[in-house]
């Protein structure tokens, strides 16, 4: 049981440091572990709404 309530714990940590990313300055965002995610609108890249993309590195690594 006490398990199943440090998951839950960190889980909601996880989840509303994530959602006030926002207004947290680079620097923060880094230090607190979450990755860096630019939202583009459509508009943008004058492309459809969903698009996907992916890549590879020069150890193989997709």
């Amino acid at each position: 049981m006490r398990i199943v309530f440090l998951i839950t714990a960190f889980a909601v940590s996880v989840t509303s440091l994530a959602q006030e990313s926002s207004k947290l300055s680079p620097s923060e965002i880094w230090r607190a572990g979450l990755p860096p995610i630019t939202r583009f609108t459509p508009t943008d890249y004058k492309a459809h709404a969903q698009n996907w993309d992916s890549v590879q590195d020069n150890n193989g690594i997709i």
